[in-house]
């Protein structure tokens, strides 16, 4: 399939040729027609999956094109759908004219077959490239690094190869009396190239989640969905070993790419879009389960986290220094959290507004939590250069098992406030 999918597909018209040379010679007519039959019913069945991968992949292309924001998907995503839609009509060609007789053709068809293998080099360069990106479809603009230009020498030898084929045969030969696609002696580097991007890309990946796992933050839940969608193009891969005449490579990855579209959405509408953190909404949903499901031995605690003299900031900088105030507090925050029990929510519920909350079995890991938070904004300001300082207060409460979400809220609420009039005087001097 990776030279060309359809090279392996016997086509329609070569069949009933063959078949009636057959039945002139009054020899098996049987299995010819059975010869027939087979053969049409392969190349349906690959133009039928091609169909529905096209369907797919036209229909991401259309939300992303009527989005209300465009610069939600990565550009690398947005490429790997214009180029699955190209490879799946390529392929598609090659189905319908392979065994056609005819000069038209059959440069037709040498045409298509490069174009195909060209294209199916390039898309598992930027699968790999989009496997070890930040974030599965947020907004990227992937700046080349001089690492990364090593990717190109692979594909300069396979295009090369490539447009000497027709003469060299090197990757694949048609046969100019019949139209039929032939795999060439070096068709075997022609799919490792391909395989080693795919595979390159999946190990990549596992690594950078390893690294996600061990130094846990609000990620956290999407790991799952990332190892899954990843794993689909290497199953093809190892799939393609054993049956090359199925056309499950492209239809994988535009299965791949569903998932993490469909996905991307959600996240739409569970974080916040200037921090990358939860939204009301989601710790909503959050906190009401987990009051609802409390575990045994477990404890619930609730941070409401208010930045100090956040207005100030926005009044004497200007609210795109308030928006960069915003960021870096998400970022400190999602670093105190790092490296402890994945059982920490963090979120953004509006404004210079935070919410943490915590479970734990230990009644000290609150206490704990909250004096890490304020050592972390504290190292923060002894090495920034912001012509302020940035501090917060820090109200939480334990939930106990009388508590309502807004039961739990008001006594979180009232700690809060009662440390925000301790502090005044000392958060109005750091401006």
């Amino acid at each position: 399939m990776v030279c060309g999918g359809s090279c392996w597909f016997p086509c329609r018209s070569a069949l009933l040729r063959h078949a009636r040379r057959e039945r002139k010679d009054n020899s098996a007519p049987c299995e010819s027609f059975r010869l027939v039959r087979s053969g049409c019913m392969e190349t349906a069945l690959f133009l039928e999956i091609n169909i529905f991968s096209l369907l797919v992949l036209l229909w991401m292309q259309f939300k992303m094109m009527t989005s209300a924001d465009r610069q939600v998907i990565n550009i690398i995503f947005s490429d790997l759908v214009h180029l699955l839609i190209c490879i799946t009509i390529t392929e598609s060609c090659m189905a319908i004219c392979d065994g056609v007789p005819g000069g038209a053709a059959f440069f037709l068809h040498n045409v298509l077959r490069i174009l195909t293998s060209f294209l199916a080099v390039l898309i598992s360069v930027l699968w790999f490239l989009f496997t070890v990106s930040e974030g599965k479809g947020r907004t990227q603009f992937w700046i080349v690094r001089r690492r990364y230009l090593l990717l190109l020498l692979p594909v300069a030898l396979d295009a090369l190869l490539q447009l000497s084929s027709p003469f060299t045969h090197l990757i694949f030969r048609i046969d100019r009396a019949t139209n039929r696609c032939e795999p060439g002696s070096l068709l075997v580097l022609h799919v490792a190239i391909i395989f080693g991007f795919f595979i390159a890309g999946f190990l990549r990946k596992q690594r950078i989640l390893i690294g996600a796992w061990r130094n846990r933050d609000n990620s956290g839940d999407l790991l799952h969905m990332e190892q899954i969608f990843i794993l689909f193009p290497l199953a093809s891969c190892i799939l393609y070993v054993f049956c090359p005449q199925l056309p499950n490579l492209w239809p994988s990855l535009s299965l791949s790419l569903l998932m993490v579209f469909i996905d991307t959405q959600q996240q739409q509408i569970s974080l916040d879009a200037l921090t990358g953190l939860n939204n009301r909404r989601c710790f909503d949903l959050f906190i009401r389960n987990s009051l609802s499901q409390r575990q045994e031995g477990w404890l619930i605690f609730l941070f409401i986290i208010d930045i100090d003299l956040f207005k100030r900031i926005n009044d004497t900088f200007g609210h795109v220094e308030g928006d960069a105030a915003l960021v870096l507090v998400a970022d400190t925050l999602r670093a105190a959290c790092a490296r402890r029990d994945h059982n920490i929510f963090l979120a953004r519920t509006g404004g210079d507004e935070f919410i943490i909350v915590l479970k734990a079995t230990d009644p000290r890991s609150a206490a704990g939590l909250k004096q890490k938070i304020h050592a972390a904004f504290a190292a923060l300001n002894r090495k920034s250069d912001k012509p302020y300082n940035l501090g917060v207060s820090i109200g939480y409460a334990q939930a106990e098992d009388w508590m309502s979400e807004p039961d739990l809220v008001k006594a979180a609420d009232k700690n809060l406030y009662d440390e925000k009039r301790l502090h005044h005087q000392a958060d109005a001097a750091r401006l």
